[in-house]
């Protein structure tokens, strides 16, 4: 819903389903360097948290000024 809306209003907007992604640490830092984000969003699920938390973590650590949502 967030990523339509901020599409709808002019925004570049990628959705990138990483669920799923445990052991992926360079696809994930390879996307987000080939994206640089202005912004990360992470839905995070009940079963998915952690892996959320995982890739906070690696945009954090790649471009600390960034926020993450």
């Amino acid at each position: 819903y967030v990523a339509s809306l901020l599409i709808d209003r002019g925004h570049d907007c990628r959705i990138l389903n990483w669920y799923d992604m445990h052991g992926k640490t360079g696809t994930m830092k390879q996307e987000l360097v080939e994206h640089t984000p202005d912004l990360v969003g992470i839905s995070i699920l009940h079963a998915n948290r952690c892996g959320g938390i995982d890739i906070a973590r690696i945009s954090k650590s790649l471009f600390p000024d960034v926020p993450v949502v």
